[in-house]
């Protein structure tokens, strides 16, 4: 699939729903710290939102577009159930898959979302035919995010990688490339934090 068709997918005649995803380390309030650090990342998607439609082109004027911030301090720990975050997640995969149509999910940094395969593999795996997932990162990862960009990835092939049903294609693809991220994103989330102690409250600044 190529950029110019991302829109056009199950459903062409039915625009996507479309979800900017971001994520905050903060899950407690400190002399209000959280508060802000939602304001950034929600800042963070509307710069991404731009990039997107750099990238994709202008989204369906009937696209319902949404932003999504999720509290979750580790990414490769399990998603938090009973967040608001992963209730309202749910929430918009179940009115996809009731409307019959297709959602775009753009997430902002390679971790933004969830780098847990059970998580994943339980949000994503029944509804992937529905699914588009684009990444938006740097590629080696800069703390400047230079050269970032949107990779598309195969939500089945994903979960196919996961638990050994399929093998991955070449690391030239795009699919793979999300998938060694997110594979290495443990130890490149330790590393990175420990070389940028203030990125644990500082979402413009992070190198990825």
């Amino acid at each position: 699939m190529s950029d110019t068709d991302i829109y056009r997918r199950n459903h062409p005649d039915i625009p996507p729903r479309i979800l900017f995803v971001g994520r905050t380390r903060l899950i407690q309030d400190a002399d209000g710290l959280r508060v802000q650090s939602r304001i950034q990342v929600i800042s963070a998607l509307s710069r991404i939102e731009t990039a997107f439609v750099k990238q994709y082109g202008p989204i369906p004027y009937r696209s319902d577009v949404s932003y999504l911030v999720i509290e979750q301090p580790i990414s490769h720990l399990p998603f938090y159930l009973m967040t608001d975050a992963f209730q309202y997640l749910e929430a918009i995969l179940k009115d996809v898959i009731d409307k019959n149509q297709d959602i775009i999910i753009a997430v902002n940094g390679w971790e933004g979302l969830t780098t847990d395969t059970l998580s994943f593999y339980g949000i994503f795996a029944r509804r992937a035919s529905h699914v588009t997932l684009c990444v938006y990162g740097s590629d080696p990862p800069s703390e400047n995010n230079i050269n970032a960009k949107f990779y598309r990835a195969d939500v089945l092939q994903m979960c196919q990688v996961f638990f050994g049903i399929k093998e991955e294609n070449s690391p030239d693809t795009s699919t793979s490339r999300v998938l060694w991220y997110f594979k290495a994103w443990p130890r490149v989330e330790i590393e990175w934090t420990q070389m940028w102690p203030h990125l644990r409250h500082d979402q413009d600044k992070r190198p990825y």
